[in-house]
């Protein structure tokens, strides 16, 4: 089992560290909020003792390897956003962490048109004079709705018809209404 360290330092407290020092005159120290400075402090920790001195996409990772959410490195990035200038590498060295880290969608389809073409779902489509200059992504997305389960009524099929035609024969032991 891991144990939870809560950080219940004042913001003076955090701030007053030696790896602050060099921001401590910047006007955007103020407008970080107070779970944005401690996750900074834990950062600087972290890279003082890796040795790390210009981070990069896989230190944010390494930092964060522990967590399920990318939420550390999210403010990590709003804490550089507002204490960096714009153009400054390790905001978007940051924000390559937090793509990298961030679970992709299971439903991302990345086939080609030759792939989509030869799917068995396309087959009634795939002879339409038009099927060449759909979008690729329409017809990914067709693909999907095609593969999902739904509950519609087929109009190739016949409806059900709630009244039958022929009345219905009485049960056997039951009432005759």
């Amino acid at each position: 089992m891991t144990e939870t360290r809560y950080d219940t330092r004042s913001r003076a407290e955090i701030l007053a560290a030696e790896h602050f020092a060099p921001f401590r005159e910047i006007p955007g120290l103020d407008g970080i909020g107070l779970r944005e400075i401690r996750t900074l402090d834990r950062f600087f920790d972290f890279a003082e003792g890796q040795g790390i001195t210009v981070p990069e996409v896989a230190d944010f990772l390494s930092f964060a390897a522990a967590d399920r959410s990318t939420r550390r490195l999210d403010d990590l990035r709003t804490a550089f956003d507002r204490l960096l200038p714009e153009g400054t590498p390790v905001r978007e060295v940051v924000r390559e962490a937090i793509r990298a880290k961030r679970p992709r969608s299971r439903s991302c389809d990345r086939r080609d048109r030759a792939a989509l073409r030869a799917d068995p779902l396309l087959a009634p489509y795939r002879d339409l004079p038009g099927f060449d200059t759909v979008a690729l992504e329409d017809l990914r997305v067709l693909a999907r709705f095609l593969a999902s389960p739904r509950r519609t009524a087929s109009p190739w099929r016949p409806r059900q018809t709630i009244w039958p035609s022929q009345p219905i024969p009485p049960r056997a032991g039951g009432c005759d209404p």
